[in-house]
């Protein structure tokens, strides 16, 4: 069990307050060769990296969706978050196919899936992009988590980060990964039957994160809207004069939440297109976002590490 009522100074580890699944534990506690880790019942994952899973499973957990779930998994391997999603969904008789177009990698994901009993969650070499909305004709939720510079990966409290480019190096390969990250979001936008879409990155750059999502808004022609899945998260996206949509995403760093470097936006299809879902929100101002900012935040301290619990399946894929 989880120990409840102490400061979380003092526990070897405790609940996180944002991800129901995910457990905190001292950085002193070494789980890599762990029981539990061999036999999948958890596995180590940051939190910013649970984020997108969780925020797909509790938009899809909120909406009038037909049961069992069909999810993508557009970018899949190594698979720790489709493993996460398969485990949330899995409550909802949900069902998670999962592409990756290098063989090797999707091989190692197909290994962890079935380490960890995802019996839910099938492995499928292929590109996304040639993915057609027939193929998966009855999908409600896909998760977009592209290639991206990862510069959100650095280690907690590191302002710096990884090897050093020029700035005509880094501008033009952020602009490669930006066209690409568009369009494969704008494929996942097209299946007419999805309700919701989560884009995420590990990036920290506007060119991979709010740009990328006010060019899909713009190309969708009101067929989908920004909804904020966690008002609750102290850090949001940028906003502009142009975007003030920006404040429903969501964004993760060390000094903000004590994580990676993460982006997190969540897109739902409009009653208009859909004829199911209610009116949108109204988007939260800069004034709001501040004003959370102020609030109390997760309790998440640099001394802890994250391990994800798993729930464990009856067969193997």
């Amino acid at each position: 069990g989880v120990v409840t009522g102490r400061s979380p100074a003092r526990r070897k580890f405790f609940r996180d307050p944002d991800v129901p699944d995910l457990l905190v534990f001292e950085r002193s506690v070494d789980l890599h060769d762990s029981p539990l880790l061999r036999e999948g019942k958890i596995v180590l994952q940051g939190k910013a990296s649970c984020l997108p899973a969780h925020v797909l499973a509790t938009a899809l957990q909120h909406a009038p969706v037909p049961k069992p779930w069909k999810l993508l998994d557009a970018c899949a391997a190594p698979g720790n978050k489709t493993s996460h999603l398969a485990a949330r969904a899995g409550r909802e008789g949900g069902i998670i196919t999962a592409y990756d177009r290098d063989p090797r990698r999707l091989e190692r994901m197909a290994d962890n899936l079935r380490r960890l009993r995802c019996a839910n969650a099938r492995a499928e070499r292929g590109d996304f992009l040639r993915v057609t909305p027939e193929d998966h004709p009855d999908v409600v939720g896909i998760l977009v988590d592209p290639s991206c510079s990862g510069s959100g990966i650095v280690q907690r409290g590191d302002a710096g980060g990884a090897k050093k480019s020029s700035v005509d190096e880094t501008q033009k390969r952020l602009e490669s990964l930006a066209t690409f990250q568009k369009d494969i979001l704008g494929h996942a936008l097209s299946f007419p039957g999805v309700r919701y879409v989560v884009y995420s990155t590990c990036s920290v750059h506007t060119e991979e994160n709010e740009q990328v999502v006010q060019h899909a808004l713009a190309s969708v022609g009101g067929a989908y809207r920004l909804v904020d899945a966690m008002p609750g998260w102290p850090c949001r996206g940028f906003t502009s004069e142009n975007f003030v949509e920006g404040a429903l995403c969501l964004r993760a760093g060390p000094r903000e939440t004590q994580t990676q470097g993460f982006f997190v936006a969540c897109f739902e299809r409009n009653a208009e297109t859909s004829g199911t879902t209610s009116a949108p929100p109204r988007p939260k101002t800069s004034k709001s976002v501040a004003k959370r900012k102020n609030d109390q935040v997760s309790p998440i301290i640099k001394s802890h590490f994250y391990a994800r619990a798993t729930k464990r399946r009856r067969k193997y894929l």
